[in-house]
């Protein structure tokens, strides 16, 4: 590649990201969340998990690792820094790979919510646990981590 083409290249890059906006960018007016969870005691689980609220929906998006892909695992918003709290909402549960890599992609639309969609206000909660299911159908903390602005 040319000094000539990677300058052009930069420009046009420039130029869409005034045009078009970032790519993945949060947009004026949203707001951003995330959490960084580290694993309770008995677990290995690390994850890093963001939320973007425009208003209308909640955007989730989380990365995990050390996760075991024979578990289910799911992650909620909880009332309480130290994820003992009173769960609040399910944001989504959790797709593990073969090698112990979790993903976590998730649109929630708080007029679907149980609570009243103005009750769900992320500057209001605490913390995002990730939890497992264990044999007999009850959830198991593995990491939590306190929500940030």
């Amino acid at each position: 590649m040319t000094k000539r083409t990677y300058y052009l290249l930069i420009g046009l890059l420039l130029i869409s990201t005034f045009v078009f906006g970032l790519p993945s960018g949060v947009a004026a007016g949203n707001k951003l969340f995330r959490a960084i969870l580290e694993p309770d005691d008995d677990s290995k689980v690390e994850a890093k998990v963001v939320l973007i609220d425009n208003g209308k929906m909640i955007e989730v998006s989380g990365v995990a690792k050390y996760m075991d892909r024979n578990k289910i695992y799911v992650s909620i918003v909880n009332d309480g820094q130290d994820c003992m709290g009173e769960p609040v909402q399910i944001l989504g549960t959790w797709k593990v790979d073969r090698t112990g890599r979790g993903q976590l992609k998730a649109l929630l639309d708080p007029s679907e919510s149980k609570l009243d969609p103005s009750e769900i206000d992320l500057e209001e909660f605490d913390s995002i646990s990730l939890r497992s299911f264990d044999d007999d159908g009850d959830l198991v903390l593995e990491s939590c981590g306190e929500i940030l602005e």
